[in-house]
């Protein structure tokens, strides 16, 4: 069934009317998907998830004013790349595991970066969402409780969407 189900969606990408044999090279991206979407259940239990903070800089001032947090995964001493796991994320809804532990997680350290005078008390802190996220029913509670959770006033966090993201 993982061999038709496969060819299938080789298939429905390519467009309508069109055939697909399963191969080798079906197996391998089959086999690749399956391992990255089982090992990412349980990764943020696993403390695999980190964020990498970008700072955002005032170019008149030369000073930090945020900061965007960029998730990654280190899997196995390695650094998995967003494009290897994000868009299997969303498509089995982990996302909005990974995205709500993103928030919590963002807003905390810079609770912690404030609250030590490393950074001024107006810096900012953007976290990426996905669509998936958006959709979700839950996802203003989420918000909100990563925010009452840390204690961050909300105009701190600024939620980036990707251009695609509102094309849709």
């Amino acid at each position: 069934a993982d061999d038709l189900s496969c060819a299938v969606d080789v298939v429905k990408g390519d467009g309508r009317n069109r055939v697909a044999l399963f191969d080798e090279s079906m197996h391998a991206q089959l086999t690749r998907r399956m391992d990255v979407e089982q090992a990412l259940h349980g990764a943020i239990g696993r403390q695999e998830m980190c964020l990498y903070h970008q700072p955002i800089v005032d170019v008149g001032t030369g000073t930090v004013t945020g900061f965007e947090s960029l998730i990654r995964w280190q899997r196995d001493d390695v650094i998995v790349p967003p494009v290897d796991f994000i868009t299997i994320a969303e498509e089995t809804g982990i996302i909005c595991e990974l995205g709500a532990w993103a928030l919590h997680e963002a807003l905390g350290e810079l609770r912690g970066w404030i609250d030590d005078g490393v950074v001024a008390p107006s810096t900012t802190i953007s976290v990426n969402v996905s669509p998936r996220q958006i959709a979700d029913p839950d996802f203003a509670s989420v918000v909100r409780g990563a925010l009452d959770a840390t204690g961050m006033p909300p105009n701190l966090l600024w939620l980036e969407m990707t251009e695609s993201m509102m094309l849709e």
